[in-house]
């Protein structure tokens, strides 16, 4: 717990006068707790909440940014400070249906051939190929669609293909609905990538 009550509300509602929304890391029940008790309507970490905590989370709405790669390698030892741990807390996650979204803290330059793995290490707590690809996609359309009129993607509907939605696609070799792994070699996988309908690779010609 680092920031009082009374501080994040007023950033909720500096935020809320922008038409937007705030974000926190946070880890653990107190913490949680505090952060929607202001108005924060996204959790990122969240590795050491109990069930108690996801299922407040599921009723009011809040998404949880699951940072899986670091909750489950970088700082796998968890299970065996805490009571509850990452592994236990996706789980109740998973059975509340919490918003999920994969996570951003590997997108910096030293991470940026890593992010695959964000997304390929869900599969070994239960998620499907599926559910993990909608966290990537479409779950975080819809996180970003909480930005209001500071969501830089308002002309447009994103994380569909559909007439008139932003044109950001990838085509990959393989299926990765059936073997989520094929995300890791990006670089001979991803045979066509589309971003704002702008061509910025293609291998098929």
């Amino acid at each position: 717990v680092q920031f009082s009550l009374e501080e994040m509300q007023a950033a909720v509602q500096v935020a809320e006068d922008y038409g937007s929304f705030v974000t926190v890391h946070a880890y653990h029940d107190a913490s949680v707790n505090r952060a929607i008790d202001a108005g924060v309507r996204l959790i990122q970490h969240n590795f050491l909440v109990s069930e108690e905590t996801i299922i407040r989370m599921k009723a009011e709405g809040i998404g949880l940014s699951l940072q899986g790669f670091m909750a489950l390698v970088v700082l796998d030892n968890l299970d065996e400070i805490t009571f509850w741990g990452a592994a236990q807390m996706i789980q109740w996650a998973r059975e509340h249906e919490i918003l999920i979204v994969s996570g951003g803290d590997m997108f910096d330059r030293l991470n940026v051939g890593r992010q695959a793995e964000n997304l390929i290490i869900e599969e070994t707590v239960g998620f499907t190929p599926l559910e993990i690809l909608k966290h990537a996609t479409s779950n975080a359309a819809t996180i970003l669609g909480w930005t209001g009129d500071m969501n830089p993607y308002k002309y447009g509907t994103l994380g569909v293909i559909e007439e008139g939605a932003y044109a950001d696609m990838i085509l990959v070799e393989g299926n990765p609905l059936e073997d989520i792994t094929l995300l890791r070699d990006y670089e001979n996988n991803f045979k066509l990538i589309v971003k704002d309908g702008q061509i910025w690779k293609n291998t098929l010609n």
